[in-house]
């Protein structure tokens, strides 16, 4: 695909996913429905009615560089795709215990240091097309076990649990078992719970 294929596509995905549900209509989002097959492996293997009801229901949000998107030990509901941008995800382990919220102004975090010392060790980050936050749809508890801040402004699509249950839960098994796997699995039992569920 070309360059400027590709920024008319993005923008034109932006302009519609920046419109209320009711205003998005089919013939656009069956536009735009390669170019997210394409951005995200989450929308593959979807059939297209099911990506179609998907895409006119998600919420787009922008989120500014170093802002946090979800916190560590936070009531969910529901999960992020990353469209354009990039995120770091951070989890402390199931024993340690620090209240950002006493600390500091919830908005940016800028510093490394600040990061590491909030939010615990450095899982990794995510770029364009990946997702983060599922898990707290398929468990009981519904909290969060990770924090996610943005290293740039990141465009993102939201997936509540209702959208989720009516459009993805038939995946949900096998998530599941392979999530069991990792947690049973003598091989990856030093590794913080939160990297077991990724």
């Amino acid at each position: 695909m070309s360059d400027s294929y590709l920024k008319a596509t993005l923008q034109f995905s932006e302009d519609l996913l920046c419109k209320p549900p009711e205003q998005r209509n089919e013939e656009d989002i069956l536009r735009i429905l390669p170019w997210i097959r394409h951005k995200s492996s989450l929308f593959k293997n979807l059939e297209d009615d099911i990506l179609v009801y998907v895409i006119k229901h998600v919420e787009f949000i922008k989120v500014k560089k170093d802002h946090v998107i979800v916190r560590q030990g936070e009531r969910g509901n529901c999960f992020y795709v990353i469209l354009k941008g990039s995120v770091s995800v951070y989890a402390r382990k199931d024993d340690e215990h620090h209240d950002y919220h006493h600390h500091h102004d919830m908005g940016a975090v800028r510093s490394t240091q600040e990061r590491l010392a909030y939010f615990g060790t450095e899982l990794g980050s995510l770029k364009s097309g990946r997702s983060f936050g599922e898990m707290v749809l398929m468990s009981d508890k519904k909290e969060r076990n990770a924090t996610v801040i943005a290293d740039e402004l990141t465009d993102l699509i939201i997936i509540n649990d209702e959208l989720y249950k009516k459009s993805f839960q038939v995946y949900n098994l096998e998530w599941k078992e392979k999530s069991s796997f990792a947690l049973a699995c003598p091989l990856f039992i030093s590794w913080p719970t939160a990297l077991k569920h990724c």
